[in-house]
């Protein structure tokens, strides 16, 4: 790094683990969950993790599951702000159902999605290139009015992270389910000469 050059910084966090109905996986996109007891207990340790990192704002998904761990990070010593750009994607007819009943009922969709990524889209949904336009674009406006060599949290979710980070790492978008992004996971990004890179991921040992 060059002597004076300014540099921001962003931490990209996912929300902690949720409470669902039950141990099967389901398509959880826009359905407003609570944090789980463990989701808690990771949001904690967040807020550990972030003490000594000097975050001067927490902008998060206006969702539960993220308000509630950005609320738990903050500790009401860091102003927290929603952004509805960066709510989770759109499910569509999908939203809270089980992976292994469309795989059985809409074979042929469940399929295209796996092989479409990046374009498909649920009935009355999203698909993630959707996504991504809204929340690359939500993450550029936050960080243009960042102020130089200052930190800020970002607070959102698995699909809206990977989008971010497809973006800055310039891969295929269909290929964002490769980007690892844990419950409660920490990437740190930072910005030199105009220039986002991911230096850091960190997990979460809960």
């Amino acid at each position: 790094m060059k002597q004076n050059e300014s540099v921001k910084t962003i931490y990209l966090v996912r929300h902690g683990h949720v409470q669902m109905p039950d141990y099967r996986k389901y398509y959880l996109g826009s359905t407003d969950l609570s944090l789980s007891e463990t989701g808690k207990i990771q949001a904690e340790w967040q807020k550990n993790f972030f003490l000594d990192k000097n975050i001067e704002a927490v902008y998060h998904s206006p969702l539960m599951r993220c308000v509630q761990t950005a609320r738990m990070i903050a500790d009401k010593t860091i102003p927290c702000i929603s952004v509805s750009a960066l709510r989770e994607i759109e499910m569509g007819q999908w939203e809270m159902v089980p992976m292994e009943q469309v795989k059985k009922e809409q074979p042929e969709a469940y399929y295209l999605r796996g092989e479409q990524m990046d374009i498909f889209c649920p009935p009355d949904g999203e698909s993630f290139a959707e996504c991504q336009k809204r929340s690359v674009k939500a993450f550029q406006d936050l960080t243009d009015n960042q102020k130089a060599d200052s930190s800020i949290m970002i607070v959102a979710h698995a699909g809206v992270n990977r989008c971010i980070l497809s973006w800055i790492l310039q891969k295929p978008l269909k290929n964002l389910l490769a980007i690892p992004q844990a419950y409660a996971c920490v990437t740190k990004l930072i910005e030199q000469d105009g220039i986002w890179q991911i230096v850091d991921y960190i997990e979460c040992p809960v």
